[in-house]
C-alpha cells in the first residue's frame, strides 16, 4: 500500500538504517529501527497529506513535523573538517558516502545529517529552537575557511 505513495515520490523503497534514498525533492533517511525521516523541497499541502494517509495506513505512527525542524546545506572543500569539530561521526567519504545518514549531534544539539551525491555536501536537520544556536556555531567553527558558504535549501 506505501509502495504508490513512495513511486510517487521518486522513493524506490524504504532504506536501511543509516542511508537515505531519493532525489534532491524528496529524500527518504532511515534514522533508526523501523523509523524513517522524510525530508521534502517546498512539496504541495495536497501530496504531503495524501502521504501521510498513506503512511498512516503503513505504519503505527505517521506525523508531519515541518513545523519542528530546520534545514541547513553545508558545503565546501572544508565542510567535513567544519562538521568535525562538533560531531562524533567520522566524515571521511570512505566512512560517510553519499547516500548515507546519522542521527547524531553537532555542537551538542540532536541533529539528523546526510550527504546527498555529488561533491562536498552535507545536508541537516535540527530543532527549529536550536537552528540559530547551530547556524552561530557553524560560522564560528567555519571562520578560518574561505569556501564554506551559507546556502538556503
Amino acid at each position: 500500500m506505501l509502495a504508490p505513495s513512495l513511486k510517487a515520490l521518486s522513493i524506490p523503497t524504504l532504506p536501511p538504517i543509516g542511508r537515505c534514498t531519493g532525489t534532491a525533492d524528496a529524500r527518504m533517511l532511515g534514522i533508526g529501527p523501523d523509523i524513517w525521516l522524510l525530508v521534502r523541497d517546498e512539496g504541495s499541502a495536497e501530496s504531503t497529506a495524501n502521504f501521510l494517509d498513506t503512511a498512516r495506513s503503513s505504519f503505527e505512527v505517521a506525523l508531519d513535523m515541518s513545523a519542528a525542524w530546520t534545514r541547513m546545506i553545508i558545503s565546501g572543500a572544508h565542510a567535513a573538517t567544519v562538521l568535525a569539530k562538533g560531531c562524533g561521526v567520522d566524515l571521511h567519504p570512505r566512512e560517510f558516502p553519499a547516500g548515507t545518514c546519522a542521527a547524531t549531534a553537532v555542537a551538542r544539539m540532536r541533529t539528523i545529517i546526510w550527504r546527498p551525491e555529488g561533491g562536498a555536501r552535507y545536508e541537516l536537520v535540527v530543532g527549529r529552537s536550536y537552528a540559530l544556536s547551530l547556524r552561530d556555531w557553524l560560522v564560528e567553527a567555519a571562520a578560518e575557511y574561505a569556501d564554506i558558504k551559507e546556502e538556503r535549501p
